[in-house]
């Protein structure tokens, strides 16, 4: 796939050149259309996003406020229905070859009315030429690396979970990617540390170090040698141990492999955050990650499977087929269930697709 073509991908996706410019950096090397799309949907949030210049004197105002009208409509959609749009609408995908192709979802919604090519062509019709080639922005990219903030034009939703529903930045990337062909094993429990919040920092961002972190020590990489994509941020109640900020973290190993990885910051005094990770899985639609927690006072500890990515109730399983509980989904596609026992071992899906419980 050319570079033009991603660029102009990337723009739709998340309607800033700058922020285009870094995440086809990323993807450079991945230049078949399925594996490029593929793994621009999987990077991160780039560290820099520039401000929105002026109004583009190339185009007429009418042009302008079609173009603004398509980046408004976009920007209301999660990742990968927006995706599912855009790839659509430039003719990149048929709806029935997005889910095998790309891992999205066949319904696509109709939010450019009868004319999705003629919206796209007219918000493509403001983007500025690129000011950077690959390797400017990559050398941007790992400049601040370690840094997490939502890209510029993308919607703020609510996520709640459990019984503290709380208000958190969605995610500005999407669960819904393609499973990888191979399990990653690793010591991930290893990476569980204290930290404190620094400047620009969050406990979604300690979090989110955390789960890149594990995803690492999952394949054998050195801890700061991968970067991920939060895919999902939320809330959710331990009961014992209180509420913790969790973060599903998309991952590409150094081989290819596509992976989820989930990890928690749980408030403890003084500004401190124990950060830990709940598992590394192949990435698919749907994840399930057992996070232990425990009171920082008694020390009772509590286990929690956090499920995302749902669209419809499903069943928490032994490894016997025997159900534990529902899983009712909020708006954000996620729900929790209790699991001090350690008896879960699956996510029955409607449609009967198994989905493994990972742990750290």
């Amino acid at each position: 796939m050319e570079r033009t073509e991603l660029l102009e991908l990337a723009f739709l996706l998340w309607g800033d050149e700058t922020e285009a410019e870094a995440r086809v950096a990323a993807v450079r090397r991945h230049r078949g259309t399925d594996t490029a799309v593929r793994a621009l949907l999987a990077t991160r949030t780039p560290s820099i996003v520039a401000a929105a210049g002026a109004d583009p004197w190339w185009v007429s105002p009418e042009v302008v406020a079609r173009g603004r009208r398509t980046a408004e409509a976009l920007a209301g959609l999660p990742l990968a229905p927006r995706a599912a749009v855009v790839l659509t609408g430039l003719g990149l995908a048929e709806r029935d070859e997005l889910p095998a192709r790309f891992g999205l979802p066949a319904a696509v919604p109709a939010v450019l009315g009868s004319d999705p090519a003629g919206a796209l062509a007219d918000r493509l019709a403001a983007r500025r030429p690129p000011a950077r080639d690959d390797d400017e922005a990559a050398a941007d990219a790992r400049a601040g690396r370690r840094r997490w903030l939502r890209g510029a034009g993308v919607a703020t939703a609510v996520v709640a979970l459990g019984a503290t529903a709380a208000l958190l930045p969605r995610s500005t990337s999407s669960p819904d990617a393609a499973p990888a062909t191979t399990t990653p094993v690793g010591p991930t429990a290893a990476v569980a540390r204290l930290a404190s919040v620094g400047p620009g920092d969050t406990p979604v961002t300690l979090a989110a170090e955390v789960a890149v972190d594990a995803a690492a020590a999952s394949a054998g990489v050195p801890a700061g040698e991968l970067t991920g994509s939060i895919v999902w941020s939320g809330r959710f109640d331990t009961g014992v141990a209180g509420v913790v900020d969790a973060v599903v973290v998309a991952v590409v190993l150094p081989d290819g492999t596509e992976v989820a990885s989930t990890a928690f910051a749980q408030g403890r005094e003084n500004q401190t955050f124990l950060v830990a990770p709940c598992g590394v899985q192949p990435r698919t639609v749907v994840t399930a990650a057992r996070c232990s927690t425990a009171d920082p006072g008694t020390g009772t500890a509590t286990t929690t499977v956090l499920v995302t990515g749902l669209t419809a109730p499903a069943t928490l399983v032994t490894a016997d087929a025997i159900p534990l509980a529902t899983l009712t989904p909020d708006a954000s596609g996620a729900t929790t269930a209790r699991d001090d026992a350690a008896a879960a071992s699956a996510v029955q899906l409607a449609d009967d697709t198994v989905v493994p419980v990972t742990s750290p």
